[in-house]
């Protein structure tokens, strides 16, 4: 769907789709190849949104703590999605994140055309 993207989604705890499972990514960005273990620390079905909480990884060089949320919104026309990244620096040298930002945009337009009618 998104191989430039992503390279790789291994399960390491749980089961796909459930809170508390462990999900391991490798994925290319900004010109690097990285990796990064999320936890997932909630989902709710009623309003689309899941938060993931990065436990290891690459991201975790530059913060403290990366928490990641998608939501959908499906009550109009079109969906929406709203991508909020929740993040303490290791300190004020790093850069805010916005290659994930540019990321996420890439990701969220390779699914869209996805799942267009082909």
């Amino acid at each position: 769907m998104t191989p430039e993207n992503i390279q790789g989604c291994d399960l390491h705890e749980g089961e796909f789709g459930k809170v508390g499972s462990v999900v391991i990514w490798k994925y290319f960005i900004d010109g690097k190849h990285m990796v990064a273990k999320e936890r997932v620390e909630a989902i709710d079905e009623e309003e689309k949104q899941v938060t993931f909480n990065v436990v290891e990884g690459d991201l975790l060089k530059d913060f403290k703590i990366f928490v990641i949320s998608v939501h959908v919104d499906t009550s109009g026309i079109d969906s929406l999605v709203t991508w909020s990244f929740d993040y303490e620096k290791v300190d004020e040298s790093v850069k805010d994140p916005t290659p994930y930002l540019d990321f996420v945009l890439r990701l969220t337009k390779d699914i869209d055309t996805h799942h267009l009618p082909k």
